[in-house]
């Protein structure tokens, strides 16, 4: 699979960004972290000190981590999954990309739009004779049928990207979790100082006083 496709794969479909990741992480993590006992002083020759020893005892037994999901996907199975949703961008191929402007004047009518829509069908199919000459009665039916039909795919989509979306964050969560007892070994061990640019926002919410 190239570069591109896997780019423009599932992520797409998710309405959440990576930072909009790491702020939905449960705000309890910091207060796990905040409320451990912060390490004495020790020289870097000497190795950790029995206070840093005895903090490593207490994370093995009492760590804090989540195990909200525990899966993994093959080569296999992500190679299908891209493959799938190329295939509905391919039968969608007359889908098109709307500027922020075009997509303004467009019409957002949701499920009453569409039995709206569905009972005009039916009183075009019962009286066709109450319409102007004028009126294109084959290109309406292709609209409306195809506009009932999309939305019954939008409806699946979006359950499905929810979805998706929802065990993204959980397993971000444990994954979060996880690195923040990784990340408080290494400030004990005096390694991995290159994790503090990458916490961004999370650093204000964790003691500093804890890793400092």
């Amino acid at each position: 699979m190239d570069h591109d496709r896997k780019k423009s794969g599932f992520p797409h479909l998710l309405s959440k960004s990576k930072s909009e990741e790491v702020e939905a992480t449960p705000s309890s993590l910091a207060s796990d972290f905040v409320s451990a006992p912060k390490p004495e002083s020790t020289p870097a020759s000497s190795g950790l000190s029995s206070s840093s020893s005895d903090f490593n005892h207490s994370m093995d037994e009492d760590d804090g981590m989540t195990n909200n999901i525990s899966a993994d996907l093959s080569e296999r199975d992500k190679r299908q999954i891209y493959e799938a949703i190329d295939l509905i961008r391919r039968k969608l191929s007359f889908a098109k990309d709307f500027t922020d402007e075009e997509r303004s004047n467009l019409m957002r009518l949701g499920k009453t739009g569409r039995t709206f829509v569905e009972k005009a069908q039916n009183l075009v199919e019962s009286s066709p004779g109450i319409l102007p000459r004028s009126f294109d009665v084959e290109e309406f039916s292709r609209d409306a049928d195809l506009y009932q039909e999309l939305g019954n795919i939008a409806d699946e989509l979006q359950r499905l990207s929810e979805r998706v979306a929802d065990t993204e964050a959980a397993v971000g969560s444990d994954a979060f979790t996880a690195a923040l007892v990784v990340y408080q070994s290494g400030k004990m061990a005096r390694c991995g100082d290159d994790m503090d640019n990458h916490l961004g926002g999370w650093r204000r919410k964790i003691s500093e006083s804890v890793f400092d």
